[in-house]
């Protein structure tokens, strides 16, 4: 079946192979479609984290409805954007909510973590949920933002995003430097103030 995949085009095939299933989905449970993704796994979506030049981190790509109800699908096409001059990638990694799906081939590129996967029996989430996990390598410091390219779920028909994408922000930071709280920076700047006061104090003799 790979092969005919790979044959007949990885995103052709995928289609076909979700309107064979033949998913009815009612309207009355139809929610708008959103995909996130979490800068730091586990807990609520954080939109932001720091990491250190030299790390490497792992960001969790989600999707559900927004605000309300359901979705229902039987295959996703994902694409995770990144700028290549500050991390490299280290691995995708589907995580199946539920029933166990079947990679399609993707072509890789450079700046873009993909992911297709097609499922023999239809899922169906009513929150967000995690579908994939990218592990990232930091090569520089800058701020990386992290956002979305092709991205899509299936039912028979490609879903649109009516519920929106939502990136996140990684800041690299070089190991060792940290930003000085507002209360520190006050008073290393108190400190300088009375230094230069005192230099340019007259002396009396």
């Amino acid at each position: 079946m790979i092969r005919a995949l790979v044959a007949g085009g990885a995103r052709r095939a995928m289609l076909g192979l979700a309107g064979a299933a033949s998913l009815a989905v009612a309207a009355a449970d139809a929610a708008a479609v959103a995909f996130w993704i979490d800068a730091q796994p586990g807990g609520g979506i954080d939109a932001a984290r720091v990491v250190d030049v030299g790390d490497v981190f792992s960001v969790d790509v989600l999707v559900g409805p927004d605000p309300a109800g359901s979705v229902t699908f039987n295959a996703f096409d994902l694409g995770v954007t990144f700028d290549p001059a500050l991390v490299d990638l280290q691995s995708i990694v589907p995580i199946d909510p539920g029933p166990a799906g079947l990679d399609v081939p993707v072509i890789p590129t450079i700046g873009r973590a993909g992911l297709s996967r097609l499922f023999l029996t239809p899922v169906t989430l009513t929150a967000p949920t995690v579908i994939a996990r990218v592990e990232l390598g930091a090569l520089g410091a800058g701020s990386l933002g992290l956002g979305f390219s092709g991205t899509f779920l299936v039912d028979g028909n490609v879903l649109p995003n009516d519920g929106g994408v939502t990136g996140a922000t990684i800041d690299i930071q070089v190991p060792g430097t940290t930003v000085p709280a507002p209360a520190t920076a006050l008073l290393v700047g108190a400190g300088l103030l009375l230094a230069g006061s005192a230099r340019r104090r007259p002396r009396h003799l």
